[in-house]
């Protein structure tokens, strides 16, 4: 199976995950069943989506009209069969605990098609776990989004001990082509690695206000009005430009900064030194330095995307491995 044969997608359980996969889906082509246990728990889902495609409409994001599209591509049922039995792809995204995610997978596996692809929005448990009673594990992937999986890109992919390698790369490639900006864990680890980076964070928020440093909302304002601003603005350039200037160095190849089509690197310098200059220059306040930061950054990098430039890690180690030969 391609990426292009995945026409109808199944949301296994609804609630706030499972509706936001149902709107990802639904904006983004595909023919949509979204699934929950019983009529109870499936008009909770729905309210739950409307509630998300309300807020997308208030903030013009969607038009009524595009909102109809989207509403009439998600259809609502309380049965497994009909939910799966025609899916290429199915997002489980049921309670976190194992049994019960077990229990999940075994009912999919008895009504859907042999090839179908299963995934679990799981955000502590491990694939391997979830599918060592399966049938089919090779075609189990971890797909732990961010929430709401329809607004943050992110989805974190973990394969299990018995998965499919070119399958967990189909997955891979049907998240990116719906939107997502997909990572791949190269083992699996509780927690992934987003909500680890987060918890690190929180103990070290925790350790503070218990030590007496600070208090909880000084360490609020602290992230807030600077941790998190720069975290946004500035992370590309530690990973494209610090990362890569060290591995640059190691390589003993000239730093990627420098290269002409390092836009990851120029995108990044360019939306950090505007802010800097137009916050030094006093003539704008440090929200609209802030607005003007972000729309340069993400405008290279839109540039870089449009136009396919490859990345100077792509090419650096390209070139560096030929030089080894």
């Amino acid at each position: 199976m391609k990426v292009a044969d995945i026409k109808r997608a199944a949301c296994v359980g609804g609630g706030v995950i499972g509706s936001s996969w149902a709107i990802q889906f639904a904006m983004r082509g595909l023919a949509v069943t979204l699934y929950d246990i019983n009529d109870e728990q499936l008009k909770r889902s729905e309210a739950q989506m409307h509630k998300s495609l309300d807020a997308l409409e208030q903030f013009n994001a969607i038009t009524p009209e595009r909102r109809g599209e989207i509403v009439a591509a998600i259809r609502l049922t309380t049965s497994m069969e009909e939910a799966v039995a025609d899916a290429q792809f199915i997002q489980e995204s049921g309670p976190e605990r194992l049994e019960i995610k077990q229990s999940i997978l075994a009912q999919v596996e008895a009504c859907a098609a042999a090839d179908a692809l299963y995934a679990s929005s799981t955000s502590g448990l491990l694939i391997s776990d979830i599918a060592a009673k399966a049938a089919h594990p090779e075609r189990c992937v971890g797909a732990h989004p961010y929430n709401p999986p329809h607004l943050i890109p992110l989805v974190e992919l973990t394969s299990g001990d018995k998965t499919d390698p070119a399958l967990l790369r189909l997955a891979y490639d049907f998240y990116q082509s719906i939107g997502k900006e997909a990572v791949l864990l190269r083992r699996e680890c509780p927690g992934f690695i987003a909500n680890r980076l987060q918890l690190a964070l929180y103990r070290e928020v925790q350790d503070l206000v218990m030590r007496g440093v600070c208090s909880v909302e000084d360490a609020d304002k602290a992230l807030v009005y600077g941790f998190a601003p720069a975290v946004c603005i500035m992370m590309g350039f530690f990973t494209a430009v610090g990362g890569g200037m060290l591995r640059d160095g190691f390589m003993g190849v000239v730093p990627g900064i420098f290269q002409r089509t390092n836009f990851y690197a120029i995108a990044a310098i360019a939306g950090s030194a505007s802010y800097v200059c137009l916050v030094m220059s006093g003539l704008v306040t440090n929200v609209t330095a802030l607005i003007v930061c972000v729309a340069v950054t993400m405008g290279l990098r839109w540039l870089s995307l449009r136009f396919d430039i490859k990345s100077p890690t792509e090419e650096d180690i390209a070139r560096f491995l030929h030089r080894k030969k």
